[in-house]
């Protein structure tokens, strides 16, 4: 995949396409590496992912890493320094072994955003990020771990198109949900058991968690 075969380029002209082919740097980097620090003072540049998963990290007031969103391949990350020209305002860390276009601020404002097409197009990216952020919040509002975990997975797992299921990828550890949730690891581990005697999540022949979209929804709108 090209960088101009994702959707945030999307019914952009071909001179600027081939600008961008140009411009844009193609990097790579191990599990667990961390791509952006929170409050880089580096210029803002956008990042889009070829292959493979980041997560997005904020420090709260106590100095732990929350978790708040999840990127896969061809998803763009450091939106909010790209448009208010600020520091980055969360920490990025590769998952899994990840690649990933860089394209350089002065790019972005001197061409790209001179698009009227492009401009939508990370605009809708960045609403997509402002709703996943409202909806995390939401699911504070359940008064049991086990809907907190369950709720994380239908939002982050990997929706299969016209199945009933939902792909929970090996990388969506037991760590990044407790991040995300707010509850202790051993908590997340007693409470996906739970969902498997319930019949929620089992293991498919590909070892991989599946969640049952229909047992699930159940279950989040039980009192």
């Amino acid at each position: 995949m090209e960088i101009i075969e994702t959707s945030l380029f999307e019914n952009i002209n071909s001179e600027i396409l081939n600008l961008t082919l140009k411009n844009a740097q193609l990097k790579n980097c191990l599990s667990n590496q961390i791509i952006i620090r929170e409050e880089n003072l580096t210029n803002p540049d956008l990042y889009i992912i070829k292959a493979g998963v980041v997560i997005i990290y904020k420090t709260d007031m106590n100095g732990t890493d929350i978790s708040t969103s999840i990127k896969k391949t061809g998803d763009p990350f450091n939106i909010f320094s790209v448009i208010d020209d600020k520091p980055c305002n969360g920490k990025v860390v590769a998952l899994c072994p990840t690649e990933y276009w860089v394209l350089q601020g002065y790019f972005i404002k001197e061409i790209l955003l001179k698009d009227a097409n492009f401009t939508l197009n990370l605009l809708k990216f960045f609403a997509n990020d402002i709703k996943n952020l409202v909806d995390l919040q939401s699911s504070s509002s359940f008064d049991r771990a086990q809907k907190k975990i369950l709720f994380l997975l239908m939002k982050i797992g990997d929706k299969k198109v016209e199945k009933d299921f939902i792909i929970i990828n090996s990388y969506i550890n037991q760590i990044v949900i407790s991040n995300f949730v707010g509850v202790t690891r051993e908590t997340v581990s007693r409470e996906i058991k739970n969902l498997k005697k319930l019949h929620i999540l089992k293991m498919n022949k590909k070892k991989q968690l599946e969640l049952n979209i229909k047992l699930a929804t159940i279950l989040l709108n039980t009192d």
